[in-house]
């Protein structure tokens, strides 16, 4: 071999590989940064974790249920806040090495607590539900709601509510099939104190009425679409809100039975003086005009417009709202110096008043026979039970004369608020003056008046309620709330009227009286502009009245004098007059039937102006 290659095939096989040092390197690094992340992350979650053994989390979970279970020691809704303690929880804590043969144990621990978990349940459930049963039945005897089985499962874990609310839902339509009752539709009026009043509920239990009045927040539409449906078989109505909602449907589902009351006062459109000093100051851009949709408060902010002829108001500045509340809570909001008037019904507009600066620019008392409160019955109910809503109806009147008569409508007034605000359907109770207020704002209509207003008595002074309905319909067709007319004599059912009617007392013809002999003429006298009663007065009436309660063949004439024949000072003399017969007779006890009121002009009979002249009357 050449020397050569030998040399080279020598130094070949003894060359040695170069040695790298930078994958070592990486190879440390990752090993000591995985020894960091097992050190400090996983060790203390998989083994460590604060190093329980598998007997001391047993433990622990048992004492959890201890404590679940111990809660059911008072057996009431509280014991259903807690509920039992989460299983996969307890064994996700543990290290991986320890969750299985500690799943074993727990659902051991679970298999034995679950059982009295669920007994003790059952317990509770069945003593709310006796508590719910209790209430319900004191609501029966009530004539108000149910019950709602949202407020009793409102405070409980979302652990049992499913179950519970189910359990009172089933007994709610139980007690409901085996107590029914005859649902009567209203709202929180003033002027339906009597369907709320304890004597009415006294008296309708007795003659084993079953009622249940449902207050649904003076939704007019709500409310006929409930009589349509049958959903309720009777209801209070606003004629013109019976009227309107009426024309909406195929066919009036309803028909009035009886007259409630008429407002003079009780419905008013209210607003800082500052803003709105008076009616013309509202024919202004920017003006809002705050009502409830299709109710009273729509029809006097409509009617106001008309009379003042204020196209504005009646077409773009009302704004409707669902209820009265929200036009209060408006009110509420509102500032001093905001373009702003709102239309409301008692007690709110007593509340509204007690603000400063706060004023009554119109009320119901300056359209007489308009607002007026009917009430009425679903026609298919009435046509099969008749002798159910004529005992309805008796006891409302007989209910209401026995108010009168013991004077006792304020008090009855302040006490209906005060139920109202327990049952969180009114701001705040009415004071002792703001009751009084109330009472003068609203008459309440007599069996005598209604049957005049049904046509059912000769000689009646009543406005006709058929007329009523005319004249309703009229002015909401010219504000095109309704685009078709409604039947008046589709809306009035005279049958349960009629029994009492026959037994009612001959009407005096009044065209035929004459002045009693031997009886001089008494007079009050008024402030200028003012239509209150002075103080200085009362004697006289107390004397007028017990002539009249003391003579069964007296009447009274009670004689408003204008100061000339301008419409102003005929509204004034006819308001002072039937002031003054309405103190006659809520305080007085002097029977409506036996008195009515005439307006005539100074100098006439030598009437003086200001004044109020009582002429006692007598058969000849």
């Amino acid at each position: 071999m050449p020397a050569s290659s030998k040399s080279k095939s020598k130094s070949t096989s003894t060359k040695k590989p170069r040695s790298s040092f930078l994958p070592h390197a990486i190879i440390w690094v990752a090993a000591i940064t995985a020894g960091t992340i097992f050190a400090h992350l996983i060790y203390p979650r998989l083994v460590e974790n604060k190093r329980l053994s598998i007997r001391d989390r047993e433990i622990a979970y048992i004492e959890a249920w201890k404590d679940v279970l111990k809660d059911f020691n008072s057996l009431d809704e509280k014991s259903l806040v807690r509920v039992p303690p989460d299983l996969e929880e307890a064994v996700n804590e543990a290290p991986l090495g320890q969750q299985k043969p500690l799943r074993d144990r727990l659902l051991k621990v679970q298999q034995a607590n679950t059982k009295t978990f669920n007994e003790k349940s059952a317990e509770v459930y069945l003593r709310i539900e006796k508590m719910f049963r209790t209430d319900w039945m004191r609501c029966f005897e009530e004539f108000s709601d149910p019950p709602a089985v949202a407020d009793y499962i409102a405070r409980i874990h979302e652990y049992h509510k499913a179950t519970l609310e189910k359990r009172l839902s089933d007994e709610n339509k139980r007690l409901g099939d085996k107590n029914p009752r005859t649902r009567i539709a209203l709202d929180a009026f003033s002027g339906y104190c009597i369907l709320r009043s304890d004597k009415f509920r006294e008296k309708a239990t007795g003659r084993e009425l079953k009622l249940h009045l449902v207050d649904d927040g003076a939704n007019y539409e709500k409310r006929i679409q409930a009589l349509a449906s049958g959903e309720v078989q009777m209801a209070a109505f606003t004629l013109d809100a019976l009227i309107s909602n009426s024309a909406q449907l195929a066919k009036p589902p309803a028909a009035v039975v009886m007259l409630i009351d008429e407002t003079r006062g009780a419905d008013a459109m209210v607003a800082y003086q500052s803003a709105v000093p008076n009616i013309q100051a509202m024919n202004k851009p920017g003006l809002e005009v705050f009502v409830t949709r299709n109710s009273p408060s729509e029809l006097l902010a409509r009617l106001i417009g008309e009379k003042y002829k204020m196209p504005k108001l009646m077409k773009e500045a009302l704004t409707s709202t669902d209820d009265v509340e929200e036009v209060y809570r408006l009110f509420e909001r509102a500032g001093q110096d905001e373009l702003k008037t709102f239309v409301l019904w008692e007690p709110y507009v007593s509340k509204a008043l007690q603000k400063p600066g706060v004023h009554v620019l119109a009320s119901s008392d300056n359209f007489r026979g308009s607002i007026v409160d009917v009430l009425v019955a679903r026609k298919e109910f009435l046509e099969h039970n008749k002798e159910e809503v004529a005992a309805i109806v008796r006891t409302y009147l007989e209910t209401l004369e026995e108010y009168q008569k013991s004077h006792k409508m304020a008090d009855l007034i302040r006490e209906d608020s005060e139920r109202l605000v327990k049952q969180k359907k009114a701001p705040s109770a009415l004071t002792d003056e703001e009751a009084q207020q109330v009472v003068k704002g609203i008459v309440w209509k007599t069996t005598p008046e209604n049957l005049g207003h049904f046509g059912l008595v000769g000689g009646a002074r009543e406005t006709a309620l058929v007329d009523m309905i005319r004249n309703l319909t009229k002015v909401l067709t010219a504000a095109t709330v309704i685009s078709k007319t409604v039947n008046a004599n589709d809306l009035i059912n005279t049958s349960v009227l009629e029994t009492m009617a026959a037994n009612a007392p001959k009407t005096v013809e009044w065209k035929d009286l004459k002045p009693a002999k031997g009886e001089q003429t008494r007079t009050i006298s008024f402030t200028t502009g003012k239509l209150e009663i002075r103080d200085d007065d009362k004697v006289i009436l107390e004397e007028v009245a017990n002539l009249v309660k003391e003579n069964p063949k007296f009447y009274l004439e009670i004689q408003g004098v204008s100061y000339d024949d301008e419409q102003m000072s005929v509204d004034t003399a006819q308001t002072r007059a039937e002031n003054a017969l309405k103190r006659l007779h809520e305080n007085l006890g002097v029977e409506k039937s036996r008195m009515k009121t005439t307006t005539l002009k100074r100098g006439t009979n030598n009437a003086i102006t200001n004044t109020v002249r009582f002429i006692l009357l007598q058969a000849p």
